[in-house]
C-alpha cells in the first residue's frame, strides 16, 4: 500500500486576494487533488478509510487573507496529471496544456502520426487515381487486342478461302486442259488414222492405174532435166532452205512468219485470190483459211446452184461470211438483193455453169464458184499443202533441191491459174482421153475432196 500524501496545508499556496486565482494556482490543485485520488486506497481496507478522512482533512483552500505578494513555486513531477486538459476548439492542433501550458507529448505524436495518416490517404488517393488510368489504359488495350485478334482471323480465313478457290480453280482449269488435251490426242489420233486410210487409198489407186503423177501442165513441168539448182538464185535456194530447216519446231500459225513463205505469199497467193475487178471474197482473209486448212472445196451437188440464185439477202442482215460480202454498189443499191453469178469473182455469164462450192469454215455458208475460180482456190490450196507436209516432216527423205523444184511447180502453178490457163487444160482433159500411158495418172485434186 503506497503511504500517503502529505496533507495539504496553507503554507503550499501563495495567498493573494481573494477572487485573483490563477490558472497555474487551479493546475496545481488540480495536481494535487489527482495525487490524492491516486493514493486513494480500495475501500475494502480499514485504514484506508482513515487516510482518506485524513487526507481530505489537511485539503484546505488558500486562504486570502495572506499577503498577496507571496508565490508559490510549482511542484516539479514526472508526469502532470493536468496534461491533459487542452483546448476544446474546433480543427484546433495545440499540442500544449490548457491550464500549465507544457507541451504534449501524446498529442504531439497523434499531431505527427494524423500528418502522416493525411500523407498516406493522399499517396494512396494518388496510387488509386494511377491504378484507375492503368485500368482504363489495359481496358483499352484489351478491346485493341480483341479487334487486331479479330481482324487477323477475318484475314486468315479470308487468305484461306482466297487460296482454297485458287486451288479450286486451278483444279478445274487443269481439268478442263486435261479434257482437251486428250479430245486433242482423240482428234489428232482419228486424222491421222484419216489420213493414213487416204494415203493407202491412194496408193492402191495408183497402183491399179499403173503409176502417176501430179495434175499438171505438160508444156510447163519442171523436172530435173530442166531445172538446175546451181544456176538458180543462191539466195532464194537459201531462204527456202532455212524455211525446211526451222519449220519443223514452228507452230502451225507462225508459218506465215517465215521470209520465204511471206514473200510466196505477196508475190504469188495474193495476187491468185484476186478475183478480177469485182471480187466478192477478201484474199487476205482466204489465204488465212487456207493456211489454217480450214477452206472447203467440193462439186456444187444437183440444184444448190438454182437455190442460191433465189436466196434474198436484206441489208439490215450482217452477213457471216466474208465470201458473202457483194461490192459497194450491189450493197447500197437497193434493200434486196438477189445472189446470183459467181461469189468469187462476181462474174454473171450464163454460158459458165458454177459447178463449184466454196465456205471458209464449218461455220460459214457455200459460195457457188465457177471453174476458174476453184483453179485459183485449189492453186493456192496445194501451195499451202505443200508447206505443212513440209513442216509436219513427211518429207525428211528428200533433198531440198527436190523439194525446192516442187515448190518452184507450185508456185508456177499458181501464176498458171491466175492467167487461166489451169481451166482450160481441164476442159482438154476431160473433153478428149489421155494417151494410154497417162490414163489414170491424175491424182485427185482438192476440189474433189471437202477439205483440201
Amino acid at each position: 500500500m503506497s503511504s500517503p500524501s502529505p496533507p495539504l496545508s496553507e503554507k503550499n499556496f501563495h495567498h493573494k486576494d481573494e477572487g485573483s486565482l490563477t490558472p497555474k494556482d487551479i493546475a496545481e490543485l488540480c495536481s494535487q487533488l489527482q495525487s490524492v485520488v491516486e493514493r486513494v486506497p480500495s475501500p475494502s481496507t480499514p485504514a484506508a478509510t482513515g487516510d482518506i478522512n485524513s487526507s481530505t482533512n489537511s485539503l484546505s483552500l488558500p486562504d486570502s487573507s495572506r499577503s498577496p505578494s507571496v508565490t508559490s513555486t510549482p511542484v516539479a513531477t514526472a508526469d502532470c496529471p493536468c496534461r491533459h486538459i487542452v483546448e476544446a476548439q474546433k480543427g484546433s492542433t495545440n499540442k500544449h496544456c490548457a491550464l500549465c501550458g507544457r507541451t504534449i507529448p501524446a498529442l504531439e505524436e497523434l499531431q505527427a502520426q494524423k500528418e502522416r495518416v493525411t500523407t498516406l490517404e493522399n499517396d494512396l488517393k494518388v496510387l488509386n487515381d494511377k491504378y484507375v488510368d492503368e485500368i482504363d489504359r489495359v481496358a483499352e488495350l484489351q478491346h485493341a487486342k480483341a479487334q487486331a485478334e479479330a481482324e487477323l482471323e477475318e484475314l486468315s480465313q479470308q487468305l484461306f478461302e482466297e487460296a482454297n478457290g485458287m486451288v479450286a480453280s486451278e483444279k478445274r482449269e487443269k481439268t478442263d486442259l486435261q479434257r482437251e488435251l486428250e479430245d486433242t490426242r482423240e482428234r489428232l489420233a482419228a486424222e491421222e488414222s484419216q489420213l493414213r486410210q487416204l494415203r493407202q487409198l491412194f496408193q492402191d489407186e495408183l497402183d491399179q492405174q499403173g503409176g502417176g503423177r501430179r495434175l499438171s501442165l505438160d508444156n510447163t513441168k519442171i523436172t530435173s532435166d530442166r531445172l538446175d539448182t546451181r544456176r538458180a538464185d543462191k539466195l532464194v535456194v537459201d531462204e527456202f532452205a532455212t524455211f525446211v530447216k526451222q519449220s519443223r519446231s514452228l507452230p502451225a500459225r507462225k508459218l506465215m512468219t517465215m521470209p520465204f513463205v511471206k514473200h510466196s505469199v505477196e508475190e504469188d497467193a495474193l495476187p491468185c485470190l484476186r478475183f478480177g475487178p469485182h471480187p466478192r471474197m477478201s484474199a487476205r482473209k482466204l489465204v488465212d483459211a487456207l493456211a489454217l486448212n480450214t477452206c472447203f472445196i467440193e462439186k456444187t451437188p444437183p440444184g444448190f446452184e438454182k437455190s442460191q440464185q433465189y436466196k434474198v439477202i436484206v441489208n439490215e442482215t450482217p452477213l457471216k461470211i466474208s465470201v458473202h460480202k457483194l461490192n459497194l454498189w450491189d450493197r447500197f443499191s437497193g434493200d434486196v438483193l438477189a445472189v446470183s453469178g459467181c461469189q468469187a469473182c462476181g462474174r454473171h455469164d450464163p454460158q459458165t455453169p458454177l459447178e463449184f462450192r466454196v465456205r471458209v469454215s464449218t461455220q460459214d455458208d457455200w459460195a457457188c464458184i465457177d471453174g476458174f475460180c476453184r483453179d485459183r482456190l485449189v492453186a493456192v490450196c496445194e501451195f499451202f499443202g505443200f508447206l505443212r507436209n513440209v513442216q509436219q516432216g513427211y518429207y525428211n527423205s528428200r533433198s531440198v533441191p527436190d523439194l525446192y523444184r516442187e515448190v518452184l511447180q507450185l508456185r508456177l502453178q499458181m501464176f498458171m491459174a491466175r492467167m487461166g490457163i489451169g481451166h482450160e487444160q481441164q476442159q482438154q482433159r476431160t473433153t478428149s482421153p489421155p494417151p494410154e500411158s497417162e490414163q489414170g495418172s491424175e491424182l485427185l485434186s482438192p476440189s474433189q475432196n471437202k477439205q483440201p
